[in-house]
């Protein structure tokens, strides 16, 4: 997930500035359901496939989280009002925290 939150971080500012960040959220939706539905997958292909498809399933997920927590904080920023977003940006990550340690 490391390279692909790399390579993502690359498009990330560009997609977010001109298709928005609601559009960009909920592709960010799409490509980490993607990425779940390629990770499944690849226990049901051969034995020689298995790595590539593990290995694409990871660069899929960096890429769509890296995407999705710029446009995130870039949605939050834009609809919180300005004496609110240091309380909902600290909040949004405590829940993904703890979302992570539970998950």
């Amino acid at each position: 997930a490391g390279a692909g939150i790399a390579l993502g971080n690359i498009p990330a500012g560009s997609l977010t500035t001109t298709y928005g960040p609601r559009f960009v959220l909920l592709a960010h939706c799409a490509l980490f359901a993607g990425s779940a539905v390629l990770s499944s997958a690849a226990s049901m292909v051969g034995a020689s496939l298995t790595f590539p498809c593990f290995a694409a399933s990871f660069l899929l997920l960096g890429s769509a989280e890296s995407v999705g927590i710029l446009a995130r904080q870039t949605f939050m920023g834009s609809t919180t009002q300005s004496s609110m977003r240091g309380r909902a940006g600290s909040t949004q990550g405590g829940v993904a925290r703890c979302a992570a340690t539970v998950g």
